[in-house]
């Protein structure tokens, strides 16, 4: 939420959750992989921030995005390293 906040997420620009420097490196492989899960990634985020809006205690349903985002950020860094800026 911070991120968002603070502008660094632009919560309609999938782009943004990028981390410039490590993505350039990426093969096209993962380039790919990772232009492809920005999109679900940004979107969790979004219901994310909704769901705080609403109600600033996290509830269940909010921890359970958390941790799908944070399952799918990890698995995507697996091969290309830290490629998001979450």
């Amino acid at each position: 939420m911070k991120l968002v906040e603070e502008k660094k997420i632009n919560l309609y620009a999938p782009s943004s959750l990028l981390n410039e420097a490590v993505y350039s490196t990426l093969t096209d492989e993962n380039k790919a992989k990772a232009d492809q899960n920005t999109v679900t990634m940004l979107a969790r985020i979004r219901d994310i921030h909704d769901l705080m809006t609403i109600n600033p205690e996290p509830s269940y349903q909010v921890k359970n995005l958390v941790a799908t985002l944070r399952l799918q950020k990890e698995r995507l860094e697996a091969a290309g390293g830290n490629t998001f800026i979450l």
